[in-house]
């Protein structure tokens, strides 16, 4: 209700204070608290929150005109609207100062003394002004945050693979769709050793929202970064031909060490960054990160803490489930992330996802689940496209009107 508004009455004069506090209460505002000066006008503000101030403008000394810029200036107290109360007889000689304090933010002013009921009215216009300010105020704050996080999402996205690698007898094909406006999740593909190796990466950060999209970003190019450092080191010996290193060769053996070990390193060396300067964030992140060898169909590969990839065959028959190899990506410092290695066979398609698939959830809260997930993989697919379009039609079907649970990713890679 209107005169449940707490009010600031700001005067030098007391006696004049004291008779406007009483008229006040009188008229059914018992929340008033009555200055005489600004530093404790400043006090009182700070500590009571007012609604509104009465100021009374009786002087050519600017006072006022300083306390209406402090309450507008201050995050804390802007939300008060300024009342100024004009003595009648000296309204010419301070129409200078009144000018002023509604340019530094005053929201009306009023001749005094005044009527109770034309007193009433312009406190009850000025507490509607003020709710007007507010709502215009966190209108312009929700608009920016809005634009903040759809230049978040550009962003985001710009960090995607904009084309994925494309060998000579295998297709990729990858997708991500965030529950929020940005995600946590992310895929990544590049190639290494001009393009005689393809880097695979899907990961899932802890957390949802643009907390966990800062931190995507940031693992995403520590890994990318150190993959391709490491990858290019001594590599001019073993790189001497065009034509495929015989597997179990010398210089298959080189070239496959060079990979493991840049493997390893990209993701230790991102683990430790993350540990050594960010643990106050309690953020990190599930990963699947390999290495392809489109020639001989050899993937190197740490899995930190994620979801299973399956390799499936041209039957639909699941061959290999490439199970967690170290933990999740900047939980622990100096661990040991051990690197497995297996071989996609021709008509092999590895898919790999992360946990918003299974934890997909229909309208009553159902999970989609992890052995429903495996049956869609059975039924063979003629390409990777095709079998990423089959999952993602699956998860609308299932998610339906609901709200999607959590970001869907998927990477897919099918030797032809």
């Amino acid at each position: 209700m209107i005169d449940s508004a707490r009010i600031l009455l700001v005067d030098g004069t007391d006696s004049r204070r004291k008779k406007l506090a009483q008229h006040l209460r009188e008229m059914g505002y018992d929340k008033v608290d009555e200055v005489a000066d600004n530093a404790t006008a400043l006090l009182l503000a700070s500590t009571n929150a007012p609604e509104i101030a009465l100021i009374n403008v009786d002087a050519p000394d600017k006072q006022a005109v300083e306390l209406v810029h402090q309450l507008m200036t201050d995050e804390r107290l802007k939300s008060i609207a300024s009342l100024l109360l004009v003595p009648a007889s000296q309204s010419d000689t301070l129409e200078a100062i009144v000018d002023q304090c509604m340019i530094a933010g005053a929201a009306d002013w009023m001749l005094h003394p005044a009527s109770t009921a034309l007193l009433r009215i312009q406190i009850e216009d000025t507490l509607v002004t003020r709710r007007r300010r507010i709502e215009q105020h966190e209108l312009i704050k929700r608009e920016k945050l809005l634009n903040d996080i759809a230049t978040a999402r550009r962003f985001q996205l710009d960090f995607l693979p904009k084309d994925l690698p494309q060998p000579e007898g295998w297709e990729l094909a990858a997708s991500l769709q965030p529950a929020r406006e940005v995600a946590g999740d992310f895929y990544d593909t590049f190639t290494l050793t001009q393009g005689r190796r393809v880097g695979l990466v899907i990961a899932d950060i802890c957390d949802k929202g643009v907390g966990a999209a800062l931190f995507m970003a940031l693992i995403r190019s520590m890994t990318r970064a150190f993959a391709q450092q490491n990858h290019n080191m001594d590599l001019t010996d073993l790189l001497t031909s065009d034509s495929p290193a015989p597997i179990g060769s010398s210089r298959h053996r080189g070239l496959s060490s060079v990979g493991v070990n840049a493997l390893k390193a990209s993701v230790t060396l991102t683990n430790n960054y993350i540990v050594e300067n960010h643990s106050e964030l309690n953020m990190f992140a599930t990963m699947f990160f390999g290495i392809l060898d489109p020639r001989t169909g050899v993937l190197d590969y740490i899995n930190g803490g994620h979801n299973p990839p399956y390799i499936v065959g041209p039957d639909g028959a699941i061959r290999k489930t490439l199970k967690p190899t170290g933990p999740a990506v900047g939980m622990i410092g100096g661990i040991e992330f051990t690197v497995d290695h297996t071989v996609l066979e021709s008509g092999d398609m590895l898919i790999s996802y992360t946990d918003g698939v299974p934890d997909a959830r229909d309208p009553h809260g159902k999970r989609y689940g992890d052995e429903r997930f495996r049956r869609l993989l059975s039924s063979p697919a003629a390409s990777a496209p095709e079998m990423m379009e089959r999952v993602q039609s699956a998860m609308r079907s299932h998610i339906a009107e609901a709200d999607q649970f959590d970001d869907i990713t998927l990477l897919f890679v099918r030797r032809k």
